[in-house]
């Protein structure tokens, strides 16, 4: 025999790939082969060896290198690089050895490794692992490493069910560009319809233009985000039901944000220079900043890792076992763990308590269970986890849709989150401006009574020294009554004193929309829901606001007295299409308007109902009535098709017969390859009586919407709908594509497509997250190669990428390689490279009869070399200038044959 399939592989993986490629080409090479024996058995058969088959490893008399993967009980681990010695030695190269299994070695175990290498330096012989302890072996039949590892030698494991605990990202990422970025466009017109316009302004018949703009550009790491608009003469704005609207509306050019945006991910901070929008806790004043602000958030640099505490629960797989995870009697996942003591965390439970159940069965067919009691609730951070922010600058805010400076205030906000233990997550914070300092702490306990959360507060300045406290307690998924685990029960109160106050209270009515101001000194509610028959659930709701009439007041639109409410829901599910819900009580929530005051009306029983239905995945309808204050909504949405060409349509209509107001709104959207379409119309009334029909609005408005982006990525351009995911990518054909349409997505409901147009514009790739888009063409040439089909990402924020599909190497050829004496070249690997570069090899493998079949390849002069044990092998092989898909090649002979 010529060359085995052993060496074969072998002498490919040292000509054509040093490092982990060789791999898959080995891999490659063994199901070709495998696959062209079967198709040729009978050819295979006639063949007589040239020589006797070999025993030995390594007949070439000289040392080789190659590189082999290396597994733990089955699992990949990854490359390594191994010298095969002409006496058959194995030798494994340390570096790459300790770089690829220190990570499943405890502490002693990888003491006893770095003993090794320290003794026998850059090579270590295989044969000196077992005296040390380590059962490291060379399977010469898979052409592989195999470790074998003690549960003692190992680790303790922490594995992430549900979530991943660190990013799992493909090893074939394309990069984004160093400078990319995109501009959205938002063009309208709204014609209003000779009506009195907003809190009795008078629109006469008048279309009013607008103009929004979104860019962010990236370079770098560094982003930087912009955005405008341009306000016709009349205000677009509606003044919501509940306010009172004081600023005056000028028509121009409007700046609303600027800002720089560095990210450290591998730290999950965030640095923004500019127009700031800080994260706030719940006792703090959320306000824009401009200025400085630092924040570390793995919910935006890391969402693909939990934080939230889930617990923790240790076991132990003597033996390689199957594991399936049940979470409250749901199969969550399977897993294949090798042997080792394991913890399990990153649960992906529901809100309360939960029973999580382990079957484990090992590779003898053992089958064991373990069950655990886990609780989950996203204000406990797991240990270790952490949040923070700190901001400080000029408050701002949009005054007539314009960003506007608090010139004369300064104001700075900082917070942190640590979690001590799974159960036990410390809170601090300060916040301050030129009047109030408030400063608080707290702490959120996990118990087996659900998790509490207390946190205290001071505040102190120009209004005088306050405090404020918060108890909160929320336990859900038990069974105190029933045995479904579907219980849940909350409380919260929280009391304030007369000088408390927050910083940035002065911004609540600057931007000219003023609402009516809650001041209170004790808020408290409470909540119980119990599952009373099948699917019927119950829920009692408690509610009492204490009004505090000392407490000085920012908003001369307030509200008076105390507000309660008391009420039983009961809602269950009727049939698959529909549910229904009743709530009875007592309340005086509803508030009465003026210029000045927003009073509780006098308390009422209540009476509402409230019914949704899903006639289809595609379409829902919800509509309600409720006595207090006779209110009634109608509302219904649809959305035909996925993609490109997907259409939404939406219908709302509002009446409160409190104060014979009604409101209608109604809207299409068309989201295009190039663009997005809106039309919509908005309608209301201040006294509505049914006999009018359409005269009863005393207010119309029709708005007709276009939306649109130009991106570039590097030296590509593209435009299309507009951006609005984490990251973007422009999607570039080749030249030998043109005239079919590259579709990324699948060609039924594609998320972008280049055509005859210009290039794609894909506006959705999530950031920080691993992401594959998949590729399709239509009337792809029979033979064309597209290589993977698919492009991976892990998106940095505001990152483009360039997908560039197909290429001058599209080209499938196949035909038949012969010897210097006509007999087939049977069961041969070997590689093909364009003359003039060694950029660009390419693997080919021959069957029984010497057939070949090779994808990849450009028009051009290629060489193919053949390694067998006489010698090398080399043929020409000539693709015609313009040849597309498949092409057949003939029967070719060598051209040189060189000496082993």
């Amino acid at each position: 025999m010529r060359l085995g399939l052993r060496w074969a592989c072998l002498d490919v993986w040292r000509r054509t790939s040093p490092l982990p490629h060789g791999v898959g080409l080995c891999l490659a090479a063994h199901l070709a082969l495998i696959v062209l024996a079967l198709t040729s058995v009978t050819a295979a058969v006639a063949i007589e060896y040239a020589q006797e088959i070999t025993s030995r490893l390594n007949p070439t008399g000289r040392t080789i290198t190659i590189t082999v993967p290396i597994t733990d009980h089955g699992q990949s681990l990854g490359d390594v690089v191994v010298q095969i010695t002409a006496e058959d030695a194995i030798l494994v190269e340390a570096t790459s050895l300790v770089s690829r299994i220190t990570s499943i070695l405890n502490e002693e175990t990888l003491l006893a490794l770095k003993a090794i290498e320290a003794a026998h330096g850059a090579y270590i012989p295989v044969a000196a692992f077992p005296a040390s302890g380590i059962a490291l072996s060379f399977d010469p039949g898979l052409q592989e490493l195999a470790i074998a590892l003690t549960p003692e030698q190992r680790p303790t494991g922490h594995l992430s069910v549900g979530h991943r605990n660190g990013q799992i990202v493909s090893g074939a990422l394309t990069l984004p560009e160093f400078a990319a970025g995109y501009l959205n466009i938002f063009g309208g017109i709204d014609q209003y319809w000779d009506t009195a316009g907003p809190k009795g302004s008078i629109y006469e018949d008048q279309p009013s233009g607008r103009l929004e703009l979104e860019s962010a550009v990236r370079v770098g790491s560094v982003v930087v985000e912009n955005r405008a608009a341009y306000d016709g003469e009349t205000d677009i704005t509606i003044c919501p039901e509940t306010a009172i609207c004081t600023y005056g509306h000028a028509a121009g050019f409007k700046r609303q944000t600027s800002r720089l945006v560095y990210d450290i991910p591998e730290h999950e901070v965030r640095v923004m220079l500019g127009d700031t929008d800080p994260i706030a806790q719940p006792l703090q004043h959320s306000a824009d900043i401009l200025g400085l602000s630092i924040e570390k958030s793995g919910r935006k640099l890391n969402p693909g890792e939990s934080i939230v505490s889930t617990g923790r629960n240790s076991f132990r797989l003597e033996r390689s076992s199957s594991v399936e995870v049940i979470v409250n009697g749901a199969s969550l996942q399977q897993m294949k763990l090798r042997p080792g003591n394991y913890t399990l965390r990153d649960f992906n439970l529901a809100a309360g308590a939960n029973n999580v159940e382990l079957v484990i069965v090992d590779e003898a067919g053992e089958r064991r269970s373990l069950q655990f009691n886990s609780y989950s609730d996203p204000g406990l951070l797991a240990e270790g986890k952490s949040e923070w922010a700190i901001a400080g600058g000029l408050p701002s805010y949009l005054l007539d849709n314009e960003r506007t400076y608090a010139a004369d205030a300064f104001m700075a906000s900082s917070f942190a989150r640590v979690g001590l233990t799974d159960d036990v997550t410390a809170e601090a914070d300060l916040q301050g401006d030129l009047d109030v300092v408030m400063g608080g702490a707290g702490v959120v306990l996990g118990t087996n009574w659900g998790v509490v959360g207390l946190h205290a507060a001071y505040s102190t300045g120009a209004p005088g020294d306050g405090t404020a406290f918060s108890f909160d307690w929320r336990l859900f998924n038990f069974d105190a009554i029933g045995s479904s685990r579907r219980e849940s029960v909350s409380f919260l109160a929280e009391y304030r004193s007369p000088d408390f106050h927050t910083p940035g209270e002065f911004l609540a009515t600057a931007d000219g929309i003023v609402f009516p101001e809650s001041t209170y000194w004790l808020r408290l509610d409470g909540s119980y829901s119990v599952p009373v028959y099948d699917e019927v659930m119950a829920t009692l709701s408690l509610r009492y606001q204490f009004d505090e009439v000392d407490r000085a007041r920012r908003s001369p639109y307030r509200i008076e007295g105390d507000r309660y409410g008391a009420d039983v829901t009961i809602s269950a599910p009727i049939g698959e299409l529909a549910s229904a819900s009743m709530t009875v009580g007592y309340s005086n929530e509803l508030l009465l308007h003026d210029l000045e005051t927003a009073t509780p009306i006098d308390p009422e029983f209540r009476v509402g109902v409230r019914l949704n239905v899903r006639p289809d995945e595609a379409t829902s309808l919800a509509s309600g009535y409720d006595t207090l204050g006779q209110q009634a909504t109608l509302s219904a949405y649809r959305t035909d098709g996925a993609g490109v060409g997907r259409w939404d349509t939406s219908v709302d209509v509002q009446s409160r017969g409190y104060d014979n107001s009604a409101s209608v709104s109604a809207g299409g959207t068309y989201y295009g390859n190039r663009a997005e379409l809106r039309l919509s119309h908005y309608a209301d009334a201040d006294d509505v009586r049914i006999s009018d029909g359409l005269e009863a609005f005393s207010r119309q408005r029709t708005s007709l919407r276009v939306g649109t982006a130009i991106a570039f990525a590097g030296d590509k351009v593209a435009f299309g709908a507009p951006v609005r995911g984490g990251a973007f990518a422009v999607v570039v054909p080749h030249e030998s594509l043109d005239g079919h349409d590259v579709s990324a997505g699948n060609l039924d409901e594609p998320r972008a497509v280049a055509d005859q147009w210009g290039n794609g514009l894909i506006g959705d790739l999530p950031a920080y997250q691993p992401s594959s888009t998949a590729i399709d063409v239509t009337d792809l040439p029979l033979g064309y190669s597209l290589g993977s089909g698919s492009f991976d990402t892990f998106a940095p924020y505001k990152a483009g990428h360039i997908f560039s599909v197909g290429s001058a190497n599209s080209v499938t050829v196949y035909g038949t390689l012969l010897t210097r004496d006509g007999s087939p070249l049977s069961l041969l690997a070997g590689s093909a490279r364009i003359e003039g570069s060694e950029a660009t090899t390419v693997a080919l493998f021959t069957n029984g009869e010497g057939r070949f079949g090779a994808e990849g390849l450009a028009p051009g002069r290629w060489t193919v070399e053949m390694p067998t044990e006489e010698g090398m092998l080399v043929y020409t092989l000539d693709v015609p200038a313009g040849a597309e898909g498949l092409v057949k090649v003939g029967t070719l002979q060598p051209s040189e044959e060189r000496a082993p």
